[in-house]
C-alpha cells in the first residue's frame, strides 16, 4: 500500500491487490481520500486503479483549481452541502426544491466513481495558494425520513504539495509500483 501525502491532512491511498487481479499488475486495487484523518471511502471496495487514478485530470477539481469566493467564506459544511447541491441537488434537496431549469455544476467535484460508488463525495476550491478540500460521507438519517447525514472533513494543502501528490500517484501508477 502506498500513501501519497500527509494523511493527518490530505492523502491519496492506493494499493494493488493481488487477488482481484487475474494477472500481476496494478489493475484491480483500493483507493481512498484522506481528509483530515478520514479515510473515504470507509471500507475497502475493488477499484479499477487506472480508471481513479487517471481522473485525477483535467475535469477534476483537484487539477483544475477553481476558484469561488463565496464557497471559500463559508463554513466546511455549508460549503459541502453547496457544491453537492450544484451537482447533485436530488441527494440533499426535495424534489420540490430542485428549480426546473436546474443545470448540473461539476466544477468543483474531486471525488472519483470509487468514492462516490460508496455516497462519498470530495470537493475541491482554490483559495490564494491553497486549495481547500471538502469531504463527507452522505448517509441517510434514520431519525428524519428522507434526510441525510453529512460529517465534513476538511483540509487545506498547499498547491504545490497537492500537485505533487497527485504527480506521484500517477508516476506510481504508471510504474505499476503500487
Amino acid at each position: 500500500m502506498t500513501v501519497f501525502g500527509d494523511p493527518n491532512n490530505f492523502a491519496l491511498i492506493a494499493a494493488s491487490v493481488r487477488s482481484w487481479n487475474e494477472k500481476p499488475g496494478a489493475g484491480n486495487g483500493i483507493f481512498h481520500f484522506v481528509v483530515d484523518g478520514r479515510v473515504f471511502p470507509r471500507r475497502a471496495r475493488v477499484s479499477t486503479l487506472s480508471a481513479d487514478i487517471g481522473s485525477l485530470s483535467p475535469g477534476n477539481a483537484l487539477v483544475d483549481l477553481p476558484e469561488n469566493s463565496e464557497v471559500s467564506s463559508l463554513d466546511a459544511d455549508d460549503a459541502f452541502r453547496f457544491l453537492l447541491n450544484g451537482m447533485l441537488p436530488y441527494i440533499l434537496m426535495d424534489e420540490d426544491e430542485i428549480p426546473d431549469d436546474f443545470q448540473t455544476d461539476y466544477t468543483f467535484q474531486a471525488s472519483t466513481n470509487n468514492l462516490e460508488d460508496e455516497n462519498c463525495f470530495a470537493f475541491a476550491v482554490r483559495v490564494g495558494n491553497q486549495v481547500r478540500v471538502l469531504a463527507a460521507e452522505v448517509v441517510p438519517d434514520p431519525c428524519a425520513e428522507g434526510k441525510c447525514l453529512v460529517d465534513v472533513s476538511e483540509a487545506w494543502i498547499d498547491l504545490r504539495e497537492l500537485a505533487e501528490i497527485i504527480d506521484l500517484a500517477k508516476e506510481a501508477l504508471k510504474k505499476l509500483s503500487l
